[in-house]
């Protein structure tokens, strides 16, 4: 390798462990949300402690893949890895699915880039752990540091954080209603209850994100502990501290459902290597038993299982909805709208997602996106799990990487049934990680045949123009979008924009994202509250065109005729709304 390709190919290195470390504390964000436009940094304050635009993803990953492709040697000997990551490669194809029969192409766009940014990640990864095994201890120690800081954040939120959160979404929702806050009972009922979150959008996402992490986070730090003499007394000072960090942080989560995944997962480690029979026995009563006392205190909870429920309606829906378009699925974005419709509880609640990895895919794209989603999650564990059922000598090796690896990716596995781990870039990518490095072998057996390696090229310089030229795409309407969010929902105590403010921005901003019918909803909503009901119609009109199925667009355009006193076309509107969302309660006007 030449010295300037050498030099290209260290800083790709150096960049993917760069990328690495911050995605836990800066692009742990919801994707797929695209009524609400990111926050751009705008001075360097705010880009240490804000979270980061969600495209910076995948334009960091596509820009990492086009170094590593210029740079590194491409041999294609581990054949595990490589098979994982051409899954990947696949998932941007099968995502273009997800638009045949979406009604709503935000959704469709946003999805596409985002997946299309993890297959790069994962690409990138996989070329430079194969000509640089040593990397993967390198990683795992900069996971641990980033891992380390998101828990200090954690409890610095819990014993102040909170407070301050509370008071902010107490001045919105006084000048602007429940409208600028979103769903503000979410967040209530987290700030009541005391759960952090940190870098993460919800408590249980930050959650799954240390039963991936926390594994690897306790061998990383006993490895380190090798320097420092005397070496045991400093591993059990250090991984025991390192240990309650873990904990505290998961205990404030409060999440059940990681406790369940949890305990799941140690059930399942109690079957997999050869633990004396009274240790299995005394590890089974215990599941029980806290399965048992889990359920009690559920009971008599605030929470309640009223969230169980709900969740276990998303599954039954999914279901309907697979039955219903099972080739190419509802579209991406659609499972919101069919929820709507389907749903048997009554209530008003309409998630994005199924939080269920497998069912995201699913619903949204058909059988294809079933199998592969299937691949993804269970393809690692099987090539682990395997050997070890095989032979002994596997099962012995308890305290190493990958048996932390395996523990990690198990009871991310299991979370990511409950939960929208696909949706958030950080947990998402460091899973992708976390299985390569489980695949990973010293013994490479047989290299991958040599007409893959141009196929291999190919698809990686079309993946990166796709990544590259998508989230430029992205990011210039998401930009747009903010200033003009901005504008329509002013702070509290700053000067309200004008209606000629708003239009200029609106125009910018749908020239921008033609296809996109939330700033047409944001400035028709601006309008209302400045009482210029007839540009507020026409602006509610122009998003039901570009998103026709939205049961919220027609209530809003409800309120906004019988406010004009056009009761015919009121009625129609609210009539639509009922159609497309039956069991809303706010509909029964």
């Amino acid at each position: 390798m030449g010295s300037f390709r050498q030099k290209l190919f260290e800083l790709s290195c150096l960049l993917i462990l760069v990328l690495i470390f911050i995605a836990p504390l800066k692009l742990a964000s919801i994707s797929g949300l695209p009524e609400i436009p990111p926050d751009f940094p705008t001075s360097f304050i705010e880009l240490f402690l804000l979270n980061w635009p969600l495209m910076f993803f995948p334009l960091f990953s596509g820009v990492i893949l086009l170094l590593t492709l210029c740079s590194a040697p491409l041999e294609l000997k581990q054949r595990p890895t490589m098979l994982y990551a051409g899954g990947w490669l696949v998932v941007p194809l099968v995502a273009l699915i997800g638009a045949v029969n979406a009604s709503t192409m935000d959704f469709v766009y946003m999805q596409i880039v985002h997946v299309a940014g993890l297959a790069a990640f994962v690409m990138a990864a996989a070329i430079q752990l194969e000509a640089r095994p040593e990397m993967r201890y390198t990683a795992a120690s900069v996971l641990t540091c980033s891992t380390v800081i998101v828990c200090l954040q954690g409890l610095q939120q819990y014993f102040g954080g909170l407070d301050d959160t509370a008071e902010f979404m107490r001045l919105q929702l006084l000048y602007y209603g429940d409208h600028a806050v979103g769903n503000q009972s979410v967040l209530n009922a987290y700030l009541a209850d005391k759960r952090i979150f940190a870098t993460f959008p919800l408590p249980n996402s930050l959650a799954g994100f240390l039963l991936l992490i926390a594994p690897v986070c306790l061998y990383s730090v006993w490895r380190w502990c090798r320097r420092v003499e005397p070496v045991n007394v400093s591993r059990i000072i250090f991984v025991s501290l390192t240990g309650l960090l873990l904990l505290g942080t998961f205990a404030l989560t409060r999440s059940r459902a990681a406790i369940l995944c949890l305990m799941l997962t140690l059930a399942i480690f109690a079957f997999l290597y050869p633990f004396p029979v009274k240790a299995r026995v005394a590890a089974a009563l215990l599941l029980l038993l806290c399965v048992i006392g889990g359920a009690v205190y559920i009971s008599v909870s605030s929470r309640g299982f009223i969230s169980a429920s709900v969740r276990i309606d998303y599954y039954i829906t999914s279901l309907k909805i697979m039955m219903n378009h099972p080739f190419a699925g509802s579209g991406w974005g659609d499972f919101f709208h069919d929820y709507m419709r389907l749903k048997s509880i009554h209530h008003h609640e309409a998630p994005h997602s199924p939080h269920n990895f497998i069912f995201n895919f699913a619903t949204q794209t058909g059988i294809s996106g079933l199998v592969l989603s299937l691949f993804l999650l269970f393809y690692p564990l099987a090539e682990r799990v395997r050997p070890m059922l095989k032979r002994s000598k596997e099962r012995k090796a308890f305290w190493s990487l990958k048996t932390c690896l395996l523990a990690g990716l198990i009871a991310w596995t299991f979370h990511s049934m409950l939960d929208v781990n696909l949706q958030i870039p950080a947990s998402v990518a460091i899973a992708g990680l976390c299985a390569l490095l489980l695949l990973y072998s010293k013994d490479t057996g047989n290299p991958v045949p040599a007409w893959i390696k141009p196929l291999w090229y190919i698809a990686g310089i079309a993946l990166t123009c796709m990544v590259l030229a998508g989230s430029a795409f992205m990011l210039r309407g998401d930009y747009a979008f903010s200033q003009l969010k901005k504008l329509c929902t002013a702070p509290p105590g700053s000067i309200r924009a004008t209606p000629e403010a708003v239009r200029r921005q609106l125009l910018k901003t749908s020239e921008l994202m033609p296809y996109s019918p939330f700033p047409w909803e944001s400035a028709a909503m601006y309008m209302l509250n400045v009482g210029d009901l007839f540009s507020a119609r026409q602006f509610m009109e122009e998003a039901i065109k570009r998103s026709p199925e939205r049961a919220g667009f027609y209530f809003q355009l409800y309120r906004i005729n019988k406010v004009l006193g056009v009761k015919a076309e009121a009625t129609k509107n609210l009539d639509k709304a009922r159609e497309l969302f039956p069991n809303n309660p706010k509909y029964r006007e």
